[in-house]
Formats: C-alpha cells, structure tokens, sequence
C-alpha cells in the first residue's frame, strides 16, 4: 500500500497480491463489489469526506489522476455524462465511483458492481481546510478471487 499526497488530496494506491504467497493458488485478479471506508470516531478532524474510487487490471499511474484531485460531485456527474456511455469506465486512469463519508455516520459503503481488477487507488478529496493529518479507523473489500464461472452449461 502507498500512500501519495497531492494538492492536499490522499491517494491510497493498493495492490492486490491473492494467495501466490501461500503456496496453495495464484489467483492474480479479483473482484470487489464493495469498498467499505471508516473515518476514526476518535483523534483529529478530518476533512477527507469525498472521494472517488479507480480499479483496473493494470497499474495505476496517480500522476495521471491528478485532474481529478480538485472535483466535486458534480463535476463527477459531468465527467461520467460526457465520456462514457454506459457509465462504467474502462480505462486505468478513470474513476469508477465517488463516494461521500456523511458527517454523523463517519462511514461510506461503495458499491462497484462486481469490479475486476487487480490495482485500486482510492483518492480521498479535500473538501474543507488541508490537515497534516486524516485518521482512517478502517477500508474494507468485499467480493471475490478465483473462477466465478461454469466450465460447461446446457440449456434446457
């Protein structure tokens, strides 16, 4: 994990590894249907409350994401409306979700619609006055690695 800072925005870069170290599978993809992100109900305020969400099967270039460091919501709903048709970005350096931590409940629940990938950036978007410092008390992955599919299939 990385963790790579511009114009007072986060940028979480991860990598995902699968069991190779184990011996037992090599699983080099996955699938991620959620991103759960918490902010620390304890320590200093934050003012990362918005951010946007990129999975690709290639590495992601953050340098290259920088022209999204200063967007909000709605220039979110502008970018998507121009550039892709069906909403769902293909390309690397392209956001597929934005998400908004609500104030009370300190916590966003993401849905990907079962994203494959094997690199996700995480870009968490300063919304108030910069910080030195944002506490994260958690992110979370749900979904899945491995074969999600039939070998063979008859129809009836």
């Amino acid at each position: 994990m990385d963790s790579i800072r511009h114009h007072g925005t986060i940028n979480i870069l991860l990598k995902y590894c699968g069991w190779a170290a184990s011996g037992i599978a090599c699983d080099i993809n996955c699938v991620i249907s959620q991103v759960i992100i918490k902010l620390s109900s304890h320590g200093h305020r934050t003012s990362c409350k918005e951010g946007m969400i990129f999975v690709s099967h290639d590495p992601i270039d953050v340098e290259t994401t920088q022209i999204f460091d200063r967007f909000t919501k709605e220039d979110w709903e502008s970018y998507i409306d121009c550039y892709f048709d069906a909403g769902d970005p293909d390309d690397a350096d392209d956001p597929i979700a934005w998400f908004r931590i609500p104030s009370r409940e300190r916590e966003a629940v993401i849905h990907l619609n079962h994203r494959a990938g094997k690199y996700v950036l995480i870009k968490l978007l300063q919304t108030d006055a910069v910080y030195e410092k944002i506490d994260l008390q958690y992110i979370g992955f749900i979904g899945y690695s491995g074969a999600r599919a039939f070998a063979s299939a008859r129809l009836c």
